[in-house]
């Protein structure tokens, strides 16, 4: 494993800025990890019958999400579904 500086850490990860909301393009930063990372998971409400545990999963899941502009890993490993 490579030890990054604070800095490295803190810069966003070019593959996740590839996906804009129309498609395939190159979002700044900035929009990125709003729309991108923040605005579509938060637009998704689950329904009053869904478990507390299952809540709480989904809702640490979209906290993973949120950091895919600066870890292309975290993103990816947030929309991995098993079936």
């Amino acid at each position: 494993m490579q030890i990054q500086t604070l800095e490295e850490l803190r810069r966003a990860d070019d593959r996740s800025l590839i996906f804009a909301p129309m498609g395939l393009g190159h979002l700044p930063a900035t929009d990125a990890a709003v729309h991108q990372q923040q605005q579509v998971v938060a637009s998704i409400e689950l329904s009053e019958d869904v478990a507390a545990a299952t809540r709480g999963a989904f809702d640490r899941l979209r906290r993973v999400f949120s950091h895919g502009v600066l870890c292309h890993e975290a993103y990816s490993l947030s929309t991995t579904t098993r079936r």
